[in-house]
């Protein structure tokens, strides 16, 4: 007999399956990465139907575990694991700061703020380094700052600028003159400086005649002893201060250079002699390019006021001196004398006798006397008599000199002896004009 038996064969193994070897990529979109990783193979007793993964669009940085399936037509299947690396390889974009001019402030040159530089990264933050950070202090010239932006896998680029420290700003500052005064009495005079440059000032040199003609550059100090031109009157000295980059500052200041004493003029007291009776007054005037500190005048040694009163009354007969003085400002002194002569006329002796009878000089029982010699002489001027003028004349003197100390004070006695002798000798004196 015979039986039939069925033998079914299924495919029940599953592909053998290889993935791709585990890959390291660098980021080609961003942060990412995008393309191939490698291709699985499989085998199969029947048949592979296909090979799938389960691999994203993009890999982000780090390790992705990309599980790859082999599947046959029995429906049998078995999966891989492959390991995918992103890894970040592209620099930083880096952009600096344009080159920077800054004006010095100091010697040593200028804190200079910088705008600061910027960069961008696909894999996150970046740390940016200066050579020279911005608000340091940069000397003068010129100094190249390098900028280094890194990100955090150690990419890093590079980059730099110029900044540039000048000094384009002149000195500036002031000049005195003999610690500010306002007039010597001397061309010799002292300059005091006072000028301020970032820099700090290095060169000066000066003029006196309006910038015409300078002195030759010097090293800056803080005073200078110059000469004034000759001749009196307001000065001008100008003052040019250069820094060590060539600007040049300037000032000036002005002093009266005053080398005369002070000129004196005292105005005669009359034409010719006083007379006795005469009221004189003593009149000068001082003047001086800058300041009386004082000014006197003595009669014969004697103090006297500006517009006093000279007595001739009180002068005896022959020359007297007015001697006045005066002293500036700086000192200078100057001494003006004038010689003036007291001469009586026989009108002048009778108004003497008059005056000292009643200023109680001349007693007045002797007044008559005395009046009487000087009528007699005056009559005999008028007639020509020079003779008898001068005998009558002598007469008065004798009666003086018995009268001294007795009916005549003797201080004034002897002053009217002398006035009357000295008309003697000018009447007896054919070459003397006489009144």
């Amino acid at each position: 007999s015979t039986a039939a038996q069925s033998v079914t064969v299924v495919d029940d193994d599953p592909p053998v399956l290889t993935p791709p070897a585990a890959v390291t990529v660098g980021t080609n979109a961003g942060a990412t990465y995008v393309g191939a990783i490698g291709v699985a193979t499989a085998t199969d007793n029947v048949a592979v139907a296909s090979i799938t993964n389960d691999a994203p669009a993009s890999f982000a940085l780090g390790t992705t575990t990309v599980t790859w399936r082999a599947t046959d037509a029995a429906g049998n299947f078995s999966t891989a694991a492959q390991s995918v690396t992103v890894v970040d390889d592209d620099p930083p974009v880096l952009t600096v700061p344009p080159n920077q001019t800054a004006e010095a402030t100091s010697p040593s040159g200028a804190i200079v703020n910088y705008p600061p530089a910027t960069a961008t990264d696909a894999g996150g933050p970046v740390t940016i380094t200066y050579s020279r950070a911005p608000g340091a202090l940069f000397p003068l010239g010129t100094t190249h700052v390098t900028v280094r932006a890194t990100d955090a896998a150690g990419n890093f680029s590079e980059g730099g600028f110029d900044v540039t420290v000048r000094d384009t700003t002149a000195p500036v500052g002031t000049i005195v003159i003999n610690g500010d005064a306002a007039a010597t009495p001397t061309p010799n005079v002292t300059v005091t400086l006072s000028f301020t440059d970032a820099v700090g000032p290095t060169r000066m040199r000066f003029s006196t005649d309006g910038g015409t003609t300078w002195t030759a550059w010097e090293a800056y100090a803080t005073t200078k002893n110059l000469t004034l031109p000759s001749g009196d009157g307001l000065k001008t000295v100008r003052a040019q201060v250069a820094d060590a980059a060539g600007n040049v500052g300037s000032a000036s200041d002005t002093i009266q250079l005053v080398s005369e004493a002070p000129k004196i003029t005292i105005t005669p007291l009359a034409q010719g002699a006083c007379d006795l009776c005469s009221a004189y007054f003593l009149r000068y005037v001082v003047a001086s390019q800058y300041g009386i500190v004082s000014a006197a005048a003595t009669l014969d040694g004697a103090a006297i006021a500006n517009g006093g009163l000279i007595d001739t009354f009180y002068l005896g007969a022959g020359a007297h001196t007015i001697a006045v003085t005066a002293t500036d400002v700086f000192g200078k002194t100057t001494t003006q004398t004038m010689i003036f002569e007291v001469h009586a006329t026989i009108e002048g002796l009778i108004c003497a006798v008059k005056r000292g009878v009643k200023e109680g000089v001349i007693a007045p029982q002797q007044e008559q006397p005395l009046l009487a010699k000087l009528y007699a002489a005056q009559a005999s001027r008028d007639r020509g008599n020079v003779t008898s003028e001068s005998n009558q004349l002598q007469a008065e003197v004798h009666d003086l000199q018995a009268q001294d100390s007795k009916k005549i004070q003797p201080s004034f006695d002897q002053r009217m002896i002398g006035w009357t002798q000295d008309l003697i000798i000018r009447i007896s004196t054919p070459v003397v004009l006489r009144p």
